[in-house]
């Protein structure tokens, strides 16, 4: 799609019912040529209508004030402003700020570190442990600041039953409703997990106050308990123990080598989600022949999506040989999920 029709499906298809802000501002985007060529210095492979949003938001952070603010909950004690009258503020906001909106759009990338997407990789993992009875190492593939590498240090609740499963003790509590299937079964309160290896192309530090802002910035505006999952998650990643080893490099020139140096009696997990979109259809190629190469030297699960289809697949290779374990349908941002096992 070219940019204009990219803005259009994004206001009509993928925040409609999610951000009625962005939902507005894409289709007059769409139909807007200068803000269409503001556009076009975002590299090939980026989310574009993710990117230019989280670029103004971050802007509106450090920004005293705007009139565009009173469109975001984040940024108002006031009422919010109807979403339909925020164009002209937003391309007013745009063009004076021209400068610092090209240099976050050329040099900064979509990596939304969405925690509740732990909501269905804790299952999953539990299932491999279930299988396995042996402790596991896990590598991410776009891993942001690594907060899905700590899962197993968040508590869960689902389909809004109390009773929490995880670490009961955590900063973060996740929820989500199991839309189709029966409650997973945790084999253990506990997931033995070894290694913790995350890679990404840019590293965010939660140390670094910008990084953090980019993280909040890549939220959308009406989903303020993201916001708040993200906030409680990086208090918990500085209570954590566990050490994250997080590498600043291409998944597909590192993977293999990682895969090896990791403790050889544990059970290697390599998983990604909503990453591979932004690969080209030959490096998404090269990636599952990467993670067959591994299957050939050791056991591996592979965990992802985004590859063939929206669903996450979970995948095996024991003694070499491959196998599907499964496949299910996830939200986005990890609000509900089908349980098929």
């Amino acid at each position: 799609m070219n940019l204009e029709d990219r803005f259009k499906h994004f206001g009509e298809v993928e925040v409609k019912d999610k951000s009625p802000l962005y939902s507005i501002l894409s289709l007059y985007i769409a139909e807007d040529p200068e803000m269409i060529d503001i556009c076009s210095v975002i590299p090939k492979g980026q989310p574009i209508a993710n990117l230019l949003f989280a670029s103004v938001k971050d802007l509106l952070y450090i920004q005293e004030d705007h009139p565009l603010k009173n469109y975001y909950p984040e940024f108002t004690k006031e009422e919010v402003k109807a979403s339909q009258y925020a164009y002209p503020h937003f391309k007013d906001f745009v063009l004076n700020n021209k400068q610092d909106i090209i240099n976050r759009l050329t040099t900064k990338y979509v990596q939304t570190n969405e925690v509740n997407r732990c909501a269905y990789l804790f299952p999953v993992l539990h299932y491999i442990y279930k299988k396995t009875g042996t402790q596991m190492s896990l590598i991410e593939i776009g891993t942001s600041a690594g907060l899905q590498l700590l899962c197993d240090q968040y508590a869960y609740t689902y389909n809004n039953y109390k009773t929490k499963i995880g670490n009961i003790n955590s900063a973060l509590t996740l929820s989500s409703f199991i839309r189709d299937g029966d409650m997973p079964s945790f084999s253990s309160a506990e997931l033995p997990i070894k290694d913790r290896i995350g890679i990404d192309l840019h590293v965010l530090d939660l140390m670094k106050e910008v990084d953090v802002r980019w993280l909040k910035s890549l939220v959308w505006p009406e989903n303020l308990h993201r916001i708040e999952a993200l906030e409680k998650a990086i208090t918990q990643f500085n209570k954590s123990n566990n050490r994250l080893r997080l590498i600043e490099a291409d998944a597909l020139s590192c993977l293999e080598d990682l895969a090896m140096e990791s403790d050889p009696e544990s059970i290697l997990c390599i998983f990604h989600t909503h990453v591979a979109n932004q690969l080209t259809k030959e490096q998404r190629q090269t990636l599952l022949n990467i993670v067959s190469e591994i299957g050939k030297k050791r056991d591996v699960f592979h965990i992802y999506n985004n590859i063939w289809d929206g669903q996450l697949h979970v995948e095996s290779y024991i003694n070499g040989y491959r196998r599907e374990e499964f496949r299910m349908d996830t939200h986005p941002h990890g609000e509900w999920f089908d349980w098929p096992i």
